[in-house]
């Protein structure tokens, strides 16, 4: 077979489905695809795999941690260059870490520094640098917690700026100083910035003098393609490696027209729910929240509607994770057990076979975004819904609106929303403080349950993986018993690679084209 994509060489072309927005600056960048970027060009002192066990990154020999966690000691490689030449030192990870705690620094990533020691003298403008980051010598940071917290590794994937380019004498500089170096980043990173186009493609080059070595890859092209473009530009050999969007079975048939594209699965991320507004009167019921689960057909969803692309959850962790609990009930669907359930609570069948109780119809709404509920598994999914919650007497009303306005709703003081169909993405930690402790920042359904307080607590002052683990079993199965949310699905991705390319396993490894791992990935000539 004639593969075009071998003329490129050492070029590896890939896309994105949403445009660039130009913050190439780990310590500002919020976007997807801004921080894809920013993974080619800095680089961070930890790392983690499909596991989301965390290791030294590729600026770190070793790293150790004493028992309750309070300090954190890493030892830097040597003669790891920035891409001007210059040397990365402990100084450098000072500044870094310092930045965040800083009162003018207008990013999402404070709470990278918040529990350093020292943190709070920099928030008030009283130290420009956390006194808790000690440097003994060049190749040696010394972290000293004000806290003990088992998340405290996730916050070590932060990525290293250089303190010679970034630093800027005066907090009135941030914005002249440092925000306009956005779209010329320097990091010790395998590639470089080396043409950005807005709203088209970004071209990265291979850095020289890279510590870990050389690479098949000497240049990555990123470029903005839409989503119905993706499949034919796979098929063409304009592509080298892509997600397959959509319907899986339907777009790896146009991806394979010339026979250039091997598929590669990846081990289930994230996951989807449908949340329930916990302040409304109707879902402080825990009998109606359980029942709508048993109501619904997810298996049917999972395996027809997304062809087996995905897998049934009934906690918020994905099946592959360490802390992720055996012992939860699996709601399976069984629309018998939810009438009894919702007839013995009370909810009497009328005429238009629907329920009432005290005169009160079972009817909600349920909001999701417009974009997924018109995408053509997103419409499936909707009926399905419909139609499993009237078969048990409930009338739910589906409400498609823009995903923005969606997100103000969930965000503000007061939300209106009944139920939502949102998804999340999987972090390394199996922490749920943000999302259903009380006070979470990310609890926007109004859940409150004591006993998931205290085991938030407890998994974080734990220490190590054996530690946590029951404490996490133990809150997947309140959470599992609770249902602040009906877990549905988490997914299943397919990737699709031309035939050039070989050295990858994204069940092992879903970051395969990460900065670090791409040395692994091979070009035949």
């Amino acid at each position: 077979v004639n593969n075009p994509a071998k003329k490129r060489g050492g070029t590896l072309n890939l896309s994105i489905t949403a445009k660039f927005e130009g913050k190439f600056n780990p310590a500002i960048s919020t976007t997807t695809y801004d921080s894809m970027v920013n993974g080619y060009i800095f680089e961070g002192l930890l790392t983690y795999g499909n596991d989301f066990v965390f290791k030294p990154g590729s600026l770190v020999d070793s790293f150790e941690y004493n028992k309750d966690k309070m300090q954190y000691i890493f030892h830097l490689k040597k003669g790891v260059k920035f891409q001007d030449g210059v040397e990365l030192t402990a100084d450098d990870v000072k500044f870094t870490y310092s930045l965040y705690a800083r009162p003018e620094y207008d990013g999402r990533s404070a709470f990278a520094s918040a529990s350093i020691k020292g943190f709070d003298e920099v928030a008030d403008g009283k130290a420009r640098y956390i006194s808790g980051i000690e440097t003994p010598d060049k190749y040696t940071v010394i972290f000293n917690m004000s806290e003990a917290n088992a998340r405290s590794l996730n916050n070590f994937v932060t990525r290293i700026m250089p303190k010679h380019y970034y630093e800027y004498a005066k907090p009135e500089d941030y914005k002249t100083e440092f925000l306009t170096k956005n779209e010329t980043p320097l990091g010790s990173g395998p590639y470089k910035l080396a043409e950005y186009k807005p709203g088209e493609y970004v071209i990265l080059d291979r850095f020289e003098d890279y510590h870990l070595g050389g690479s098949d890859v000497k240049k990555i092209v990123i470029r903005y393609i839409p989503t119905d473009s993706i499949s034919p530009a796979l098929a063409k050999g304009d592509l080298d490696v892509a997600s397959i969007p959509g319907r899986k079975s339907k777009e790896k048939e146009i991806a394979s027209k010339n026979n250039l594209v091997n598929f590669q699965e990846t081990p289930p991320s994230g996951y989807s729910y449908i949340g329930f507004n916990m302040r409304k009167d109707l879902f402080k019921d825990k009998t109606i929240r359980q029942a709508l689960a048993y109501g619904l057909n997810r298996e049917l969803y999972a395996d027809k509607v997304l062809e087996g692309y995905a897998k049934v959850i009934n906690q918020p962790l994905v099946p592959q994770h360490w802390a992720s609990s055996k012992n939860v009930n699996d709601y399976a669907y069984n629309p018998e057990k939810a009438k009894k359930m919702l007839e013995e609570d009370g909810w009497k069948v009328g005429k238009d076979g629907f329920r009432y109780k005290d005169g009160k119809k079972l009817a909600f709404a349920l909001k999701t975004s417009a974009s997924s509920g018109q995408s053509s598994t997103g419409k499936t999914w909707l009926a399905l819904i419909k139609e499993n919650w009237k078969e048990i007497g409930v009338d739910v009303d589906i409400q498609l609106v823009d995903f923005n306005a969606l997100v103000k709703d969930i965000d503000s003081e007061e939300p209106t929303f009944d139920t939502v169909m949102l998804g999340w993405s999987t972090i390394a930690d199996p922490d749920q403080t943000s999302i259903f402790s009380t006070e979470g920042p990310n609890n926007f359904v109004g859940y409150s349950n004591k006993t998931v307080d205290e085991l938030c607590v407890k998994g974080l002052a734990a220490s190590t993986t054996e530690e946590r683990k029951p404490i996490y079993d133990k809150m997947m199965q309140e959470i599992n018993e609770d249902l602040p949310y009906i877990f549905t699905t988490s997914s299943i991705g397919v990737m699709g690679l031309n035939k050039r390319i070989s050295g990858v396993d994204y069940q092992k490894d879903l970051d395969v084209l990460e900065a670090t791992k791409i040395d692994a990935l091979k070009l035949e000539k």
